[in-house]
């Protein structure tokens, strides 16, 4: 894919800022533990009634400034099951690849959980310095986590740093029991913001986390019922929502590194377009990594270039590497497509 797209690319080298050298981070480290392996497809809107989900949410017009359009040029592929690039400041997609079709996100499921709780905080249903008592099922949810234990106070700035920064299952659910109960209601307040803020019909929050029903249905306190599902057209509009209305979020995915406990005790940022980083790029603020053995390597960016912000999904790559690999060639595309249009 990247040489396919080398002409571009090259226009655009001074986005990459490499650091060759670092070591790779295991794979499979995120989630769970598989590989995916998918084909990139052309672009094709995938029906409303499309078997792969079975949302709950409805479309509206979407909260912010601007509205993105439905055109989105599309110059290339990426190397993933589905792609989009979008412009923050003008809502026009520069790139757009199977982005109508509902997929598993893996963790990118945790951006609706952030914006929910930075909300809860903007509006004072609760504070940074509150403590949070960790119970059964936070403490022992699989996947990526900070090492909590049952019983432990931690405060939810704590928990947020945690969640927004090395993606920590363990912190995302005691977040989620905090702020709503428990991990049903919250998924209910999820779903209607993804309604409030005109995320697609297609798009359906299952639980917090993003993880597969089947690593969650041991725990009686989990939301365990069904699949989280998102088009990368939405997980662009969720992202372009948190950087105009909770762009505090921005301030924890740039950050390295997070506190863990016990065995964990420093937790870094899976985004590895980070300055300092392997795949380090010009612009870069984060946002969100995913991965589940369903979902394949996925990641969601937030880029400042030229003073313009721009939002990139990768979703389905077959590598860790790749996702980001074929975000700089979404890049790439994109800046290309936009340069060609002035």
């Amino acid at each position: 894919m990247l040489l396919g797209v080398l002409a571009v690319a090259l226009g655009f080298g001074w986005l990459i800022a490499e650091r060759p050298g670092s070591q790779p981070e295991p794979k499979g480290r995120a989630e769970a533990t598989a590989t995916a392996t998918p084909t990139a497809t052309a672009s094709k809107p995938e029906p409303a009634g499309s078997p792969e989900a079975t949302p709950t949410s409805t479309g509206s017009e979407p909260e912010g400034s601007a509205k993105p359009t439905d055109e989105a040029a599309i110059t290339g592929t990426v190397a993933a099951k589905s792609a989009a690039m979008l412009d923050v400041e003008t809502g026009k997609w520069l790139f757009a690849q199977n982005a109508d079709k509902p997929l598993p996100p893996a963790s990118m499921t945790k951006l609706m959980t952030e914006t929910l709780i930075l909300e809860d905080i903007s509006s004072g249903r609760m504070k940074w310095d509150d403590k949070v008592e960790i119970g059964h099922y936070a403490a022992n949810v699989v996947g990526s986590g900070m090492g909590l234990t049952k019983g432990q106070r931690v405060t939810v700035k704590t928990l947020f740093r945690g969640m927004a920064v090395h993606s920590a299952n363990d912190a995302t659910v005691a977040l989620a029991e905090y702020a709503a109960g428990d991990e049903r209601k919250f998924v209910e307040r999820m779903n209607a913001k993804a309604k409030k803020i005109g995320l697609s019909k297609r798009t359906r929050f299952a639980n917090a986390t993003g993880l597969s029903s089947a690593d969650l249905t041991a725990f009686s306190a989990a939301a365990s019922e069904g699949e989280t599902v998102m088009t990368a057209k939405d997980v662009a509009k969720l992202a372009k929502y948190m950087v105009q209305h909770v762009p505090d979020i921005l301030d924890f995915t740039r950050e390295s590194e997070a506190k863990g406990y016990g065995t964990k005790t420093a937790l870094r940022n899976s985004n590895e377009m980070l300055p300092g980083q392997r795949f380090a790029t010009a612009g870069n603020e984060g946002l969100k990594t995913g991965y589940t053995a369903a979902a394949g390597y996925c990641f969601t960016g937030s880029f400042r270039l030229n003073g313009h912000r721009y939002i990139t999904v990768v979703m389905g790559t077959a590598t860790l590497e790749a996702r980001f690999e074929e975000t700089r060639a979404l890049l790439a595309l994109g800046l290309g497509e936009e340069k060609r249009a002035e």
